[in-house]
């Protein structure tokens, strides 16, 4: 055999079969895949498993970055006393995005005091979320609310981990709209 066809038989044992009209061989063929940095020989059969190996690695790789900025953000947080009693709870929510209707899901919204028109608002760390419940029955000049205020947030492997104060019921003056 001359050389280039050597180097095609290596490169391709099947395709070289057919084009020299052997038909199907008996013999399973080897198929060379790049599997962790190196060359293995697998059969058909075992390239499932290859593409599941890899996108294991991968996955895992992605796992070990978020776990690092994890780390890093939990170093730089700290904690604020106001020295104000305890009013309020803290909650951890986990939920699929960070937009509005996925953490509140009918009412009259107010984003850091601003109207929201549409509930598809991506909520940031820092902001103050008013839900209106309803007008406060002995004085109308005043409302009943629920006030949440986003501490933070996490990036997970199935969505988010939002941190927040959450006051379920709250006085305020009364909101300029009517509802």
């Amino acid at each position: 055999m001359n050389r280039v066809l050597k180097l095609n038989m290596l490169k391709n044992p099947l395709k070289l079969a057919y084009s020299l009209g052997l038909g199907q061989t008996s013999q399973k063929t080897l198929i060379s895949d790049n599997i962790f940095e190196r060359k293995l020989f697998t059969t058909p059969l075992c390239e499932g498993k290859v593409k599941k190996l890899r996108r294991e690695k991968e996955n895992q790789a992605i796992k070990e970055i978020i776990s690092n900025l994890q780390e890093n953000e939990d170093e730089e947080r700290v904690e604020f006393d106001d020295g104000l009693p305890k009013d309020y709870k803290d909650l951890s929510v986990h939920i699929g995005s960070r937009r509005i209707d996925t953490l509140i899901h009918r009412g009259k919204v107010k984003v850091n005091d601003e109207f929201l028109k549409k509930k598809s608002y991506n909520v940031e760390k820092g902001d103050v979320i008013d839900v209106f419940l309803q007008t406060y029955p002995e004085n109308s000049e005043l409302a009943q609310i629920s006030r949440i205020c986003v501490k933070d947030y996490l990036l997970e492997e199935n969505g988010y981990c939002i941190e927040v104060k959450l006051w379920r019921n709250m006085l305020v003056e009364k909101w300029k709209k009517e509802f």
